[in-house]
This record gives structure tokens, C-alpha cells and sequence, in this order.
């Protein structure tokens, strides 16, 4: 020991491991011995850190005799009892992550909703110090605000939050029990050993006891919808466990670090800067055909920045939360650096920054493989409501102005991939109903999002006549972007990735024929979510779907106990909102009803072959319904669906029809299922002029409904003052205690009018129809009520009875009283 202060030691990162000491850093409640506080002192001036665990004796006769030291960040020693080797040292494991390497701190701040207003005070003083953003010229003016503005949001995180080590587990099933049963297990583990094991296992089975109370109280007490969907997702929750190592190129890689720093460079290096245009192709002067407004409006950024559900925050950890609490100091600020950012077609580096965390992509089994892993980015929120407003503005315009192919429907408002699903599926009916061959080719770019070709994007743009300022602001959003990745934890450096464009077309091409997936079944291709077969029977897709909503409806049934489980409300909820739409997921493309019309019209109708569809979705939906209702295994099927109030496999698909034939009646002229819909002419022969019987869903669906004039397609406005809450945030009870006062203080002759509509089916039959009442004084002297056309809704209703009210007071009104 006394070597050990008499040399120099090395600091490296290593681990040092000393004995025969004692001092209450070590061991709580001892005196200094052995030179202890000398270790003590050359622990805190080395840098090395106690790794141990203070107070548990490493030797069986009492003591912590074996002390560890490391300056390694989260570096550990453990005492581990099931490796006891028989000597009379305990056994201790040092765990070193990283292999010694010092990962990326990444400590956040969480801020708790009793800090809230400390933090919009904090930005409220700090904000005042900052200059107006109205008088930004420069890209390098706009760059340092925005750099202020996250800077002054990270200190009031910090100064109002609590760190986060979100490395920790929680135990929230321990209790004193536990702890008391673990005190006393560990007082006679080496003095005792037949008490020893009895108190070992006592103190198990009070864990095991706490552990079922807790989950239990968990799953009968659901209070809210959050809590239902938390639970019902419990069912997709996989291990723990550390993902196997990468292959790449035969070499395995086994370093958490050394697979985030292998997955940035399989997605943000593959290529070289050779692959993008060599020259700037935004010209100086451009003429284009497309609007562009370079200002936004108040209601717009609130709309897009804090009128969006809560979104993962960004490197700068500045989320929707904070931004909606303190709105009221920032919104002058945000809306003059969004107007100053399409002002100067310039986006701040501040915003540039991304962290890509890594996810194991849904249905990639071999985790090895670097193509299994998806990247998301995470962006600050701030950056990601002017993102919003550029992206819907691009879309609507794209979309109004015919820039893009009819056929096109990502990213764009008011289409869908159903919409694409069922086009396709409308083109191969009619080829086959001619007798021709259909064949599907799909395309599947490789890594097609993870980046963008920096000045091969504005060039296409402007080719399409975009104006010159939206392609200096895209190529500014694409230049000088840093990325990070996140990994299990660990975090690579910041990195550019500006040269890393994403798609490369070359000459290969190779086209990978449909294979069956199991011998002895029918080939199917999965496209859009949906499985085609080569005769279009659907059974691959149907069989797909149920799989996946009877893993939900068997974990409904495990949740649901007789004397114990959520309540029936809450799992009925589940089935209708979690079940029912994974069963009817694109039935756009194959359900039209259980007959269609036969190939001849004197025969009228067919069976359209679903029988065995429905059958599969209604054994589904039972199995489903016996997890919400306490009933027999005999119980007929019929009795489950009625008592449950859930719709049969049948009535639900009927109720999907006729939301698609809706659809079909109601979507834009311009839409790519509009030129479907109206069966072709009969040119030649009989009924020459004519249109030709319905051969497709999609025929048979656009006419089953009176036809309504198509909406006119236009963009979201932003009218002035529609996102004031007309409530003022008051909930109903309090408003209505409110309403009470001030209708006692109103004088004896005003008259009240009290109108409310009602919309209902009786027996298939739809009744609409409104109310009114008239009050004076808190007496009631008339009422009045009516009903109106079947094709109108509550709205209508409403609207009628008021006037109706109105219409009435007026008529009764006595001279000078007020409505």
C-alpha cells in the first residue's frame, strides 16, 4: 500500500484496484484505518472515482476490503453472489462500457409541470435582452439569434428542470416490505445459512408479491385513454436485451459505440460528392409560373409550431410542451424569425443539427444486417413549424397547379396509399374482365429519405417553375447540416453530412419475381401494406390482417380476468379502436359487398366469394368481444356482438363500404379515383351511348349514393383570431356556475332562448330535428319544437332551432324588453 503513494500512477483510463483499508467514503459509519483517508485524498486528486458499492462488505467477515477505482464514465463494480468461488473475498464484476472509451455525455433536463411557469418567466426576462428580429439583414445576424434564442431556452431548462439520468431503472413496485425483507435476509446471509435461506426466500416471494399487486393495480385502475392504449401496447414489447452484433462484411462489431459510428456511415456515407451536380443550378434570375407568399401570419405559426400533438424534440431538447407555456413571451419573437427566415431564404445553423436514433425496422428478424435499422430525425421543434408551413405550402401548391403526376400521393393532403390500393386494384379488374394479363412492377429505392441531392432537388424544382426564392431557401435548408447518431444509448459526435446525397440510378436493375412465402401457398406481394395474390382472392392479405388484430385481441383477453382486469368500457374501447380498423385495413380494395353484378344483367347478381373474408373478421371480432364480456364458451356468437354493442365482422365491413362510396362522392374533380368512378361509354352496337355495367368496386361504390357537388380544392386559411380558444380555457363546470350568475342578474323582462338539434336513427329510419325554449325570469313561457330534412345533420338543426327560437321570442316579446 505504501508503494502505491511513494510512484507516480498513471491516470489512463483504467481501473485500480486497492485493499486492506478503511474510510467512510468506502464504508459509512468507520473510522479511518489502514491509511484509508490517504486513499480518499489520492482518489480525489488522481481523478479516480470509487466504482464500488459503499457500505457492502466485500469480505465474509465484514468490511469493504476491495476498493476499485476508474475515471471511465459509467464504469461499475458489483458484488455478484451467484459467482462465489469459495474463497473468503466476495466475488466483484467491473463492467467497463465502451471498452474504456468516453462516449458523448448526454444528460437531459426534465421539467416537471409545477416548473412550468418558471420556465416562461425565465424566458419572458431573458427574451427582453434579446434585439428585434424584425431587423435582421444578414444570414449571419439570423444564424447568431437563433443560436441566442436556443442557448436562453437550454439555460431556463436547466435552471427550472432536474437532470434526467435516464440510464437508471425505477422500481416502482418496491416498497418498505421489500426492504425490510432484504434487511433482514442480508444480516444473517453469512452468519446464519439455514436462516439465511429462509429469509432469502421470504424476501423473494415479497418481491414477487409486490411485483403482481403493483401490475395489477395498474391494469384494473385505467383512468384515462392513455393509460387503456399504454396497456393495450404492452403486447408489442419485445426484450431488453443488447441487439447482436453487426456483420459487415463478414466482421462482426460488437461495441455499441462502434455500431452507431458503423450505421452513420452505411447511411449517411455511401456515396461521394461526385454523384451531385458539379455546378450551382439555381439561376440569378428566373421566371416562374408558381405562387409564393414570403410571410406567414400569426395564426399560421401558431397552427404549425404549438397546434401539433407533443413531437420528440431535437438536440436542443426544446419541445412543443415548453413552447406552448410560454407562448405568450415568444410568439412575436418566432413570427418575426420566420418571416425574416422566407425573407432572406435562409434557414439558421442552430436548426441544422439532427439526431438520427436508430430503430430496429418492424418485421426485419436478422438484426445483424445494417439494412435492418431505420433513422429517425429528430429536429428542434422551432425549426420544424417553419418546416411544416414550407412543406404544406409546396404540397397545396403542387397539388392546385397540376405539377405533379396524378398518380402521386405522398405527402400530399387529402390522398392516401389506400387511394392507391384501390386505383390499382380497379385497373387490374377491368384488364382482367377483357381477358388481358396484368402485371405490377414495384420500385424500391434504397435508403431514398435518409438524405437529398443538395443541388439536384433545386434543379428539378425550377425546372417545374418554383420561384427563386423557395430554391434558396431549399438549398439553404440542405446546406451545412450536421447529424449525430444515437444508439442504445451512446452518441456519436456531430458529423456534416451535406455530401451525402441518397439515390444513385445506375444501370443495374434487377426485378425479384413473387415468391410464395411457404411452400404450397399462393404467391403474394406486399405493396402499401396490402398483399396481392395473382388471382386477386385476398385470402394472403385477409390472413395477414386477422394475425395481426388476433395478437390484440388475445392480449384483451389476457388483461381481462373474472375477478380482476380493466373495466368492460375501457376494453370494448380497445376493441373498436384497436382491433376493428387493423382487420379492415384496406378493404378499399377488395370489399364491395357480398354480391356484385354477374357478367350478364339478365342475371342480375352474384356472389362476390367473401364469404369465407368474413367469416375469418367475424371469428376475429369474437375472440375479441370474450376478453370485454365475462361469458360462456357456449355463448353464441350473435349474443357476444349485441351485448357488447360492437358491430359483427359483417356490419363493419358494410359500414367501411359505405365510408369508401362517401369517399368516392366526395373527393376533389382532380383526384386520381374521380376518372375511375363513371364506367365507359358503349361505343358501338347495343345501348350504343350508353355507359357499360359496373365491372369494378370502384364503379359499383360511386353509385350506390346520390350524386353531391365535388368540394373546390383549396388550402387551409389562417383567418384572424381562429386559434383563440372561444372557452378562455374554462372547463364546463366552472362556465356553467358562471352562466348561472349572470342569468340571475339579468333584468325580469329580458327573455332567454334555449335551442339545441338532435340527429337519430329509429329502425333504419334517420330523424333530424331541433327545440327551443323561452325563458323570463326563470319561468319557462314557451316552447316550440320541429323537425327538418332527413339529409341534414345536427349543425343544420341547430341552427334552424335558434332562429326558430328567436323567430318566437319576437312574435311574444312584450314592448321594451330585451332577447
Amino acid at each position: 500500500m505504501s508503494m502505491a503513494f511513494s510512484y507516480s500512477i498513471s491516470t489512463a483510463n483504467r481501473p485500480q484496484t486497492k485493499s486492506l483499508t478503511m474510510n467512510e467514503a468506502f464504508e459509512p459509519g468507520v473510522a479511518n484505518a489502514n491509511r484509508g483517508g490517504e486513499i480518499a485524498q489520492w482518489s480525489s486528486d488522481s481523478g479516480l472515482d470509487f466504482i464500488g458499492e459503499p457500505g457492502v462488505p466485500t469480505h465474509q467477515a465484514g468490511h469493504v476490503l476491495d476498493l476499485t477505482f476508474s475515471n471511465i464514465p459509467y464504469a461499475s463494480t458489483v458484488f455478484r453472489e451467484d459467482l462465489a468461488t469459495g474463497s473468503d473475498h466476495e466475488s466483484l464484476v467491473t463492467r467497463i462500457p465502451g471498452r474504456g472509451r468516453v462516449p458523448l455525455e448526454q444528460y437531459n433536463y426534465r421539467v416537471p409541470e409545477s416548473k412550468l411557469p418558471k420556465v416562461s418567466s425565465l424566458i419572458g426576462t431573458g427574451i427582453r435582452s434579446l434585439p428585434d428580429p424584425s431587423s435582421i439583414e444578414t444570414h449571419d445576424q439570423l444564424d447568431q439569434f437563433a443560436a441566442t434564442l436556443t442557448a436562453l431556452f437550454q439555460d431556463a431548462i436547466k435552471t427550472a428542470g432536474s437532470l434526467n439520468r435516464t440510464h437508471t431503472f425505477t422500481t416502482p413496485w418496491w416498497t418498505s416490505e421489500c426492504q425490510a425483507k432484504r434487511q433482514q435476509w442480508l444480516g444473517v446471509r453469512h452468519t446464519d445459512p439455514e436462516k439465511a435461506d429462509t429469509a432469502k426466500r421470504a424476501f423473494l416471494s415479497c418481491v414477487r408479491s409486490s411485483k403482481r399487486a403493483y401490475w395489477r393495480d395498474r391494469i384494473d385502475n385505467i383512468k384515462t385513454d392513455s393509460d387503456l392504449y399504454n396497456i393495450i401496447s404492452w403486447h408489442k414489447l419485445g426484450t431488453d436485451l443488447k441487439a447482436p452484433p453487426l456483420l459487415v462484411d463478414g466482421l462482426p462489431v460488437e461495441d455499441t459505440m462502434e455500431k452507431a459510428e458503423t450505421l452513420r456511415r452505411a447511411v449517411l456515407g455511401r456515396f461521394s460528392p461526385d454523384d451531385d451536380l458539379p455546378t450551382d443550378p439555381i439561376p440569378i434570375t428566373t421566371t416562374s409560373s408558381l405562387p409564393w407568399l414570403q410571410s406567414v401570419t400569426m395564426e399560421e405559426v401558431e397552427a404549425n409550431t404549438i397546434g401539433v400533438s407533443s413531437t420528440s424534440p431535437g438536440t436542443d431538447r426544446i419541445t412543443v410542451r415548453l413552447l406552448k407555456a410560454c407562448w405568450e413571451h415568444l410568439k412575436d419573437i418566432v413570427l418575426s424569425l420566420f418571416n425574416r427566415c422566407l425573407a432572406l431564404c435562409h434557414i439558421p445553423l442552430a436548426w441544422k443539427v439532427a439526431e438520427l436514433a436508430m430503430i430496429p425496422k418492424v418485421g426485419k428478424k436478422d438484426k445483424s444486417s445494417v439494412r435492418s435499422w431505420r433513422p429517425i430525425a429528430l429536429l428542434s421543434c422551432l425549426s420544424k413549424g417553419l418546416e411544416r408551413i414550407v412543406a404544406k405550402r409546396i404540397a397545396w401548391t403542387a397539388l392546385t397547379h397540376g405539377v405533379l403526376s396524378p398518380q402521386h400521393a405522398g405527402a400530399l393532403p387529402k390522398l392516401s396509399a389506400t387511394d392507391l390500393v384501390a386505383s390499382f386494384t380497379h385497373d387490374a379488374e377491368m384488364a382482367l374482365s377483357q381477358n388481358k394479363q396484368v402485371t405490377l412492377v414495384t420500385m424500391d429505392v434504397q435508403g431514398a429519405f435518409d438524405a437529398l441531392l443538395r443541388r439536384r432537388l433545386p434543379k428539378r424544382m425550377g425546372e417545374q417553375g418554383w420561384p427563386r426564392e423557395l430554391l434558396l431557401l431549399v438549398d439553404s435548408f440542405l446546406t451545412g447540416r450536421k447529424a449525430r447518431v444515437r444508439l442504445e444509448g451512446s452518441t456519436t459526435p456531430e458529423h456534416r453530412g451535406d455530401e451525402s446525397p441518397s439515390i444513385v440510378v445506375n444501370d443495374r436493375l434487377t426485378i425479384d419475381p413473387v415468391q410464395a412465402k411457404k411452400p404450397g401457398y399462393a404467391p403474394t406481394l406486399r405493396w402499401l401494406g396490402v398483399f396481392f395474390d395473382r388471382k386477386l382472392t385476398w385470402r394472403s392479405h385477409i390472413l395477414a390482417r386477422a394475425g395481426k388484430a388476433r395478437a390484440v385481441a388475445q392480449h384483451i383477453r389476457n388483461l381481462a380476468r373474472t375477478t380482476c382486469g380493466p373495466p368492460a368500457s375501457s376494453l370494448r374501447k380497445a376493441v373498436i379502436t384497436c382491433v376493428i380498423p387493423s382487420l379492415t385495413f384496406g378493404t378499399e380494395a377488395w370489399y364491395g359487398g357480398r354480391n356484385r353484378p354477374a357478367k350478364q344483367a339478365s342475371k342480375g347478381t352474384v356472389r362476390a366469394r367473401v364469404g369465407w373474408h368474413i367469416n375469418v373478421i367475424e371469428s376475429t371480432l369474437a375472440l375479441a368481444i370474450r376478453g370485454v364480456l365475462p361469458v360462456w364458451r357456449t355463448t353464441p356468437t350473435s349474443s357476444l356482438f349485441r351485448d357488447a354493442g360492437i358491430p359483427s365482422g359483417y356490419a363493419t365491413l358494410e359500414e367501411a363500404k359505405l365510408r369508401f362510396a362517401l369517399r368516392l362522392n366526395t373527393i376533389h374533380k382532380g383526384h386520381t379515383l374521380v376518372r375511375r368512378i363513371r364506367p365507359p361509354m358503349i361505343t358501338r352496337g347495343r345501348g350504343t351511348g350508353t355507359r357499360q355495367p359496373a365491372k369494378t368496386i370502384i364503379q359499383r361504390l360511386g353509385s350506390i349514393l346520390p350524386e353531391v357537388p365535388r368540394p373546390t380544392l383549396s388550402p387551409p386559411h389562417y383567418s384572424p383570431g381562429c386559434r383563440t380558444d372561444p372557452t378562455g380555457g374554462i372547463d364546463k363546470a366552472t362556465a356553467s356556475k358562471a352562466f348561472q350568475v349572470w342569468q340571475e342578474s339579468l333584468p325580469s323582462t329580458d327573455i332567454c332562448v334555449f335551442s339545441d338539434g338532435s340527429e337519430q336513427w329509429q329502425e333504419g329510419i334517420k330523424y333530424v330535428g331541433y327545440g327551443f325554449v323561452l325563458m323570463v325570469n326563470g319561468t319557462q313561457i314557451d316552447t316550440g319544437a320541429g323537425a327538418i330534412n332527413s339529409r341534414s345533420h345536427v349543425f343544420d338543426a341547430e341552427a334552424i332551432g335558434a332562429w326558430r327560437g328567436l323567430e318566437r321570442a319576437i312574435a311574444v316579446a312584450p314592448p321594451r324588453s330585451k332577447i
